[in-house]
Order: C-alpha cells, then structure tokens, then sequence
C-alpha cells in the first residue's frame, strides 16, 4: 500500500524510531503535504511544523480575477525562474539577501541553491 496517508504514517514510524523526543517535522513540495498530513494524524509524535513550498492550501481571494490570482500566487517564483544569474556567486547573494535567510545561510542552504543553478556563465537560471 502506498499513497499520502500511507506516507504520513512512515514518517511517524520513522520519526519513533530515531527521535526519541517530538522532532520538528519539515516537507517540501509534496513533502509538505506528507508533513501537514502526518502531523494531523500523529500530533503526539512531532512538534513543530514547517512547510517549505507546499503543504496546506489557503483559500483564495474572492476580488481577484483568475491573473491576478495568479500574479499573486506564483508570480514572485516565475519572476524567479525568468531571471538570468551571471554565475553561481550571483546566485547565492540574491538568495542570502531574502530576508528569510538572514542570519541563517548553512553549509545545506548552499549545497541546495547551488543544485538549483542550471546553465553555464554567464547565463544561468534557477531550474
């Protein structure tokens, strides 16, 4: 058997077994939902959630038309994936000036921005 439910429920497995305490619980993308998910069904298993790109959907604004909704919802990553970087040190001091990442660039950060980075300089893109 497989699916989300059944992913949500292995993530609680796997966190009993090498988290003894209630561990943050992190997905991104589809992970997110997986997270949100297995959260929900095993709240005394984990603490804190975070959803990286993914997870619970809001509800959408009723005053937008569908473009605008659209602008508004993914129009910060298209204007992202449009954008051409000169090379990989471009790359990384637009994402450590994100004020998410003040204070916080790690060694993972890194090594996951840099993965992103497709092309050769001097016209690189985020894939």
């Amino acid at each position: 058997p497989y699916g989300i439910d059944a992913h949500a429920d292995d993530v609680a497995v796997v966190a009993e077994a090498l988290a003894p305490e209630r561990p943050v619980l992190a997905g991104h993308s589809m992970g997110a939902f997986t997270a949100a998910l297995a959260s929900v069904r095993h709240p005394e298993r984990f603490g804190p959630l975070l959803l990286v790109d993914g997870g619970v959907g809001f509800p959408a604004p009723t005053h937008l038309s569908p473009d605008e909704l659209m602008t508004a919802v993914i129009g910060p990553a298209m204007d992202r994936l449009s954008m051409v970087f000169q090379d990989r040190t471009a790359y990384r001091e637009f994402w450590q000036a994100h004020p998410s990442f003040a204070d916080r660039w790690t060694p993972e950060t890194e090594a996951y921005i840099q993965r992103d980075l497709v092309g050769t300089e001097p016209v690189m893109r985020s894939s």
